[in-house]
């Protein structure tokens, strides 16, 4: 009986099929828009814009200087405008073991001492002589685990005649650079997020979890730490701490800064950097995942979520901020930041104010859809502003006026952004090979 009612009134919605809803296949209804143009109220991201008041303001950099070394990107802006002698040549060699990096992302190579030092996806660590990169000098394993297929994290630096280097499963550990002996080594407690830093005989190391550890640089012995808040996401990044004139600067991700003390790590100031557009979708990930920038006495800090800040070093005074989101370190020199936004554009402003001299796009898309290859940079070279891409593409910008100078190919699947010393540009592809550009 119930069966025969609901088949009778099945027939009757049939036979007034205005009545019908649409969503049981009857007709759309006809809806009448009011008059006018429609935003779209989620859209709320804008692309960065040049400040019309600085137009006629020249951006001034310094004439190429020669540089013999590249030991992480703080150090590397002492030079701030390094040669190149040119991209004509180019050599190439496994790194490490040969491990190639499944996730797209390596650890960036170092330069000291006319060795280049690189680590492949599992660990293992590879010096070549700079002027020969297919010359390795030895491997040192020492931050291998056993049936781990990679290392997620972590990284090398080079201090005092010593490789220190870290891993995403806990290890620090210190190694002879000319021999690749290795001295000490420890667990941390925590996945290291990026390359350690080292200043004045402290090595200090930023952890997945948000903690800022210390350790004698001699021994490896635990000396302080500092927890941040813990997040339960975020993005995957390699980002290290940077010490100047005996304060550490560390960037969590959960968009907290903290200058700490060198010799105790007790706080001398703290600040955060959120999301001003809460429509954003990296806004649910507030953190900073690219290495802070201190210079001339000035922290420069950029988050995920849409936010770049300047703070004075020793107090945290604010200066200025902009509506900027990138997950790059940005590059400095002369009277300019040269960022790479994660909107695809790459940007040059004052240092003084923030204001935004010029804006070039990278964007590609096709049918509306972006499909903008991972970016690497910016860095200032060669009287170019240079950002790589993992589709093989190099791209060389004017510094003053942001007009696209040059592209070039260069090998696909680059995995970490490049560096430059003695003219020579390298570059990590995620098959675990080192290219020379000279």
């Amino acid at each position: 009986m119930r069966f025969t009612l609901l088949i009778a009134a099945l027939l009757t919605l049939t036979a007034c099929d205005a009545e019908i809803p649409s969503w049981m296949g009857g007709k759309t209804p006809k809806i009448n828009k009011l008059p006018g143009e429609r935003y779209d109220v989620l859209a709320t991201e804008t692309t960065l814009k040049p400040d019309e008041a600085v137009q006629d303001l020249p951006i001034d950099i310094p004439d190429q200087q020669a540089n013999d070394s590249w030991i992480s990107i703080n150090q590397a802006m002492t030079v701030s405008h390094p040669g190149i002698t040119g991209l004509e040549d180019s050599s190439s060699t496994s790194i490490g073991d040969g491990n190639d990096f499944k996730q797209g992302q390596a650890p960036t190579p170092i330069v000291a001492e006319g060795t280049v030092y690189a680590m492949d996806a599992v660990g293992n660590v590879s010096a070549h002589d700079a002027k020969d990169i297919s010359n390795v000098r030895y491997v040192n394993s020492t931050g291998v685990e056993e049936d781990e297929p990679e290392i997620l994290g972590g990284g090398i630096a080079y201090d005092g005649g010593d490789i220190y280097a870290t891993t995403g499963f806990g290890k620090l550990y210190a190694f002879d650079a000319k021999t690749g002996k290795t001295k000490w080594k420890t667990r941390v407690g925590a996945p290291v997020r990026g390359a350690p830093s080292i200043s004045e005989g402290y090595v200090v190391v930023l952890t997945a979890d948000n903690q800022t550890l210390a350790f004698e640089a001699k021994t490896g012995a635990p000396l302080w730490d500092h927890r941040g808040i813990r997040e339960t996401a975020g993005f995957f990044s390699r980002t290290s701490p940077v010490i100047s004139e005996g304060v550490v600067v560390s960037a969590y991700s959960s968009g907290e800064m903290v200058a700490l003390r060198l010799n105790s790590g007790s706080v001398i100031w703290a600040d955060s950097v959120g999301s001003p557009i809460k429509t954003r979708a990296a806004a649910a990930f507030s953190g900073i995942d690219a290495d802070p920038l201190v210079q001339d006495g000035v922290v420069y800090v950029v988050s995920a979520s849409g936010v770049m800040m300047a703070n004075a070093l020793l107090n945290g005074r604010p200066l200025w901020g902009q509506r900027i989101a990138s997950h790059q370190t940005p590059w400095a020199a002369g009277n300019a930041l040269f960022v790479l936004t994660d909107e695809h554009e790459v940007a040059a402003l004052f240092k003084r104010d923030g204001t935004v001299r010029w804006v070039s796009s990278l964007k590609q898309t096709d049918r509306g859809r972006d499909v903008t290859p991972k970016l690497f940079g910016p860095l200032l070279a060669g009287n170019a502003v240079v950002v790589v891409d993992n589709d093989g593409g190099f791209i060389a910008f004017s510094p003053r006026t942001g007009k696209k100078l040059r592209t070039l190919d260069i090998p696909d699947e680059v995995a970490a952004s490049p560096v430059v010393a003695n003219g020579v540009l390298y570059l990590v592809t995620a098959d675990a090979t080192l290219h020379a550009f000279k």
